[in-house]
């Protein structure tokens, strides 16, 4: 029988953990992706986290199995990451009962108010949903399925010779005006400090893209623009880290970040210039980091949430995010 002792973690730089030991125990979970590093969360809590951390490590015979990576505010504890994060989870392997429980536990006694769990974009390839399903049941919690989303991702590795075949078409063309009416630049920078200096002209675009539609702009916010400057700081050195950018007639036409991680491209903030938005910019922009996906021989090119139109121009597949919410009956 298993003993499992947990540890309230006194931070991301708690002695008992480190970005290296945080990513060896990544890779033993159902979920693996840039949004669970250490130095995504580190660089959301320190920029744009609220409440109580609830950093809560799990050791199963001695040996460090979990890590619950969450947050309370006004009584609900919540995942850290929640509001930037297409997809959210636990840190390694909770598929011993004991572990979750226990888990759990820990957290919600740190909480005097505590009114439940609520934890957003698990998605269906994690055995989470099941797991906490069960343990709500001996925690005398009310488990609830609160939200189903959608994400887009295509094959590249299965798909390459189809997807080229549509790079070559319709956004070839959109591709081909641009290039006939002056010169068109294409530049893949991976250099942090480059793109830190790139930032805030990619910021004032964006922002002008979002209220050209009548809608707030999330780059708009400080806040926001500091957690991309931390994360990009602390994953300099991970090789994750891609902007493209698409200069035309020596003006920024369009732009986007990008995380390179495990063999796969997933998709952050992008933008392009709204005087050009009838010839199509963000089709060029797209046709272009699908072929730096491709010419980097990733298997996989992760639209993130949502299920918009443009991403099926592609041979994708959608995958659901569940949001769970455990509460006091």
């Amino acid at each position: 029988m298993s003993t499992v002792q947990t540890q309230l973690l006194t931070g991301f730089h708690d002695p008992r953990i480190d970005p290296e030991r945080w990513q060896a125990l990544l890779q033993t979970g159902d979920t693996d992706v840039v949004f669970l590093t250490w130095h995504w969360m580190s660089a959301w809590w320190e920029t744009l986290g609220k409440g109580q951390l609830l950093l809560v490590a799990a050791e199963r015979n001695g040996v460090l199995a979990a890590i619950a990576p969450m947050y309370s505010l006004e009584g609900m504890v919540f995942f850290l990451g929640t509001g930037v994060s297409d997809y959210l989870d636990f840190i390694g392997d909770i598929s011993d009962p004991e572990v979750l429980v226990a888990l759990l536990v820990t957290a919600r006694e740190q909480v005097s108010d505590f009114i439940g769990f609520k934890f957003h974009f698990v998605r269906e390839r994690s055995r989470t949903g099941q797991f906490l399903a069960a343990a709500a049941q001996r925690l005398n919690l009310r488990c609830v399925l609160r939200n189903e989303s959608i994400a887009v991702t295509v094959e590249l590795s299965r798909q390459a010779d189809n997807i080229r075949a549509v790079l070559e078409r319709s956004m070839l063309k959109r591709e081909n005006y641009f290039r006939k009416g002056g010169q068109l630049l294409i530049r893949r920078e991976t250099d942090s400090a480059v793109i830190q200096s790139l930032l805030a002209e990619f910021c004032n675009q964006y922002t002008a893209r979002w209220e050209a539609k009548g809608l707030p702009s999330d780059l708009a916010d400080p806040q926001q623009v500091a957690f991309y400057e931390c994360f990009l700081d602390r994953a300099s050195k991970m090789g994750w880290i891609r902007f493209l950018q698409i200069e035309w007639q020596d003006r920024f036409l369009a732009a986007e970040l990008a995380w390179y991680y495990r063999g796969t491209h997933f998709s952050a903030p992008w933008c392009f210039s709204i005087a050009e938005s009838r010839h199509s910019p963000g089709h060029v922009l797209l046709r272009q980091s699908l072929l730096a996906a491709l010419d980097t021989g990733l298997h996989t090119y992760d639209f993130g949430l949502g299920d918009q139109d443009y991403k099926f121009r592609l041979p994708a597949k959608t995958v659901l995010c569940s949001t769970w919410g455990l509460y006091v009956p």
